[in-house]
């Protein structure tokens, strides 16, 4: 077969194909949206994308920190729809009551701590306890071992 013929072939047969089984074996998630969380479904999927994170993690995240409310403030003293604080809000630039800025900012920030500790539970305690204290070795609280479990379980990384 001529490699122009080949290329042909290719394209109308083997890339279909190759994609069709792609979106048969790619991981789904779990998780759903709830309704008061789907006006930022495709900021949480356009994250989840652009960063390479499981399906579904970030709005169980917001789920799990706000229950999707965008003005929330923790006695912690954590803004927003993904409760940053404001230090680690201006070390990223952010807004943190903007909810889109914090989707994001929540979409690199879990992808620079799955690289640096190699797990996603461990990225979810660090983002839930604290980088520091992950590192350190620290016993998790029960609040983040909880944390941990349930978006674990509810996205699919267990």
């Amino acid at each position: 077969m001529k490699e122009k013929d080949f290329r042909e072939w290719a394209v109308k047969w083997v890339a279909p194909a190759a994609f069709a089984l792609y979106l048969l074996l790619k991981p789904q998630s779990a998780w759903s949206t709830p309704a008061a969380g789907q006006q930022y479904d495709a900021a949480f999927q356009q994250a989840e994308e652009r960063y390479s994170l499981p399906a579904g993690l970030l709005s169980r995240i917001a789920y799990q920190e706000s229950r999707y409310d965008p003005a929330a403030v923790s006695q912690a003293g954590a803004l927003g729809l993904m409760q940053f604080m404001p230090g680690t809000a201006a070390d990223y630039g952010i807004d943190p009551l903007d909810p889109y800025q914090s989707i994001d900012a929540t979409g690199r920030y879990l992808r620079w701590l799955f690289g640096r500790l190699g797990s996603w539970r461990l990225a979810l305690a660090a983002y839930n306890f604290g980088i520091g204290n992950v590192e350190r070795g620290r016993s998790w609280p029960a609040e983040t071992v909880a944390y941990v479990s349930d978006i674990s379980k509810d996205v699919g990384l267990t």
